[in-house]
């Protein structure tokens, strides 16, 4: 799988180039299999690279967040840093199930001492 990287405890995937929210969902989904058959504990995505992408509609990023953590297995934890303009379409409404959680950080809350 072109830009998956291993690391000696975790693995990378960057994401780059133009793509539809669907391919997106389905080369990450892919990813997080890959980490799980790998036996990869923790799995670093980055979607930061990827333009052209619209935000996905509440039905779309519900099944994006289920694909994935159905993926997981509980086995895989993964961070997935996103632009902040859409990321937050993908989130389904309501309580997240046990084993996600999200960290919310902008760019701003880094740069303050």
């Amino acid at each position: 799988m072109e830009h998956f990287e291993l690391k000696k405890d975790y693995a990378v995937f960057c994401l780059v180039g133009q793509t539809s929210f669907e391919e997106m969902a389905d080369l990450i989904s892919s990813a997080v299999l890959r980490g799980r058959q790998k036996k990869i504990k923790k799995l670093l995505i980055d979607s930061t690279g990827v333009s052209g992408l619209h935000p996905p509609g509440i039905a779309e990023g519900y099944d994006f967040v289920e694909n994935i953590s159905s993926h997981a297995k509980s086995t895989v934890k993964i961070a997935h840093v996103a632009s902040p303009k859409w990321a937050l379409n993908w989130l389904p409404a309501g309580q997240l199930p046990g084993h996600l959680k999200l960290v919310v950080s902008c760019p701003s809350d880094r740069t303050k001492a």
